[in-house]
């Protein structure tokens, strides 16, 4: 963070024994540098960002990222490449986190069973996709 106050120039003598003849003296004489900074962090890469709680028992929450404003396409998919649950489709997301909640139920309305299960996320920009294990 930017300080709003400037930093004093430094100009400081210390003797051992009162600048006698063959004393001991220590001098500080600074100022500051140029400004430093530290640099912004990188925009986290658009997809999927986390998924937890993984494994899940009752529902699991992910979260995903966009650099500019998109149609999404989020789902749930099984081993086979069957789909189970569309938790967006075609959704107009804007280019800040989102997230969205799995339940674990299935489109029909049913739950789905314990199993290992791809979130599969696709934008114009590109295809992202996470390994989720729900327990029950």
């Amino acid at each position: 963070m930017p300080v709003g106050a400037v930093f004093p120039r430094i100009d400081v003598s210390c003797a051992v024994h009162g600048f006698y003849c063959y004393d001991t003296v220590l001098v500080v004489d600074a100022m500051p540098a140029e400004l430093a900074g530290v640099p912004a962090p990188p925009p986290a890469p658009a997809g999927i960002q986390t998924l937890g709680p993984n494994p899940f028992e009752h529902g699991t929450r992910i979260s995903f990222a966009l650099d500019r404003a998109e149609p999404v396409d989020l789902q749930v998919i099984d081993l086979e490449g069957r789909r189970v649950r569309v938790l967006a489709a075609g959704q107009f997301v804007g280019p800040r986190a989102q997230a969205v909640n799995w339940d674990g139920m299935r489109d029909d309305g049913r739950m789905a069973p314990a199993g290992v299960y791809w979130v599969l996320m696709r934008w114009p920009g590109g295809v992202d996709r996470r390994r989720v294990v729900k327990l029950h």
